[in-house]
């Protein structure tokens, strides 16, 4: 009866065998069961996106005085805007400040201003400051639930949020630090 029993397992275990190694040999190349491919498959497939390309000469080059020599005024031009836009996009970049989502201290001088972008959240620790609002609003005063309104008192260790990106923020009356997590422009 054992002997049965060892029969029945190791037949199923050649029988599966063969029943899989058939079916690796049947799975076409580049399919989902066979995502290996051969060199000749992916050249056929090469010379079929050539065909369908037509008339769209693709060279290849790898001498860089080559490259230079085609390079044309269109495209020299489009350098230029690509430099001056960079240039541009650091300089904008620079006046925004981000905390990358964790509350960062910061020291402000009297006069000086501290404008949120959406959703940014201040919170006064020293110094005196007051409220610069836009015409939809003030800043949200999460700590008592109100709105402050412009040039009301900002209360120091209150979470304020600015709900957008309308110049609120606050205005320093003193020298002071807020801790501030989001955007922010310090003007």
């Amino acid at each position: 009866m054992k002997n049965l029993g060892v029969k029945l397992v190791i037949s199923f275990f050649v029988v599966f065998s063969i029943v899989k190694a058939v079916d690796a040999v049947t799975y076409e190349p580049g399919s989902i069961k066979d995502p290996v491919v051969t060199k000749s498959y992916v050249d056929s497939e090469l010379e079929k996106l050539k065909e369908s390309l037509g008339d769209i000469k693709v060279t290849e080059t790898n001498d860089k005085s080559d490259r230079d020599s085609e390079e044309t005024s269109d495209s020299k031009e489009l350098k230029e805007m690509m430099d001056l836009l960079t240039e541009q996009y650091a300089e904008l970049k620079s006046n925004v400040n981000t905390s990358n989502g964790k509350f960062v201290a910061i020291d402000i001088n009297e006069g000086q201003s501290l404008l949120g972008k959406e959703s940014t959240e201040i919170i006064l620790r020293s110094g005196k400051a007051v409220a610069l609002a836009s015409e939809a609003g003030g800043l949200q005063d999460i700590t008592d639930g109100i709105d402050i309104s412009q040039d009301q008192d900002i209360p120091k260790y209150h979470l304020l949020i600015t709900p957008r990106d309308d110049e609120r923020g606050i205005l320093m009356k003193t020298y002071g630090w807020v801790m501030v997590r989001g955007e922010y422009e310090i003007k």
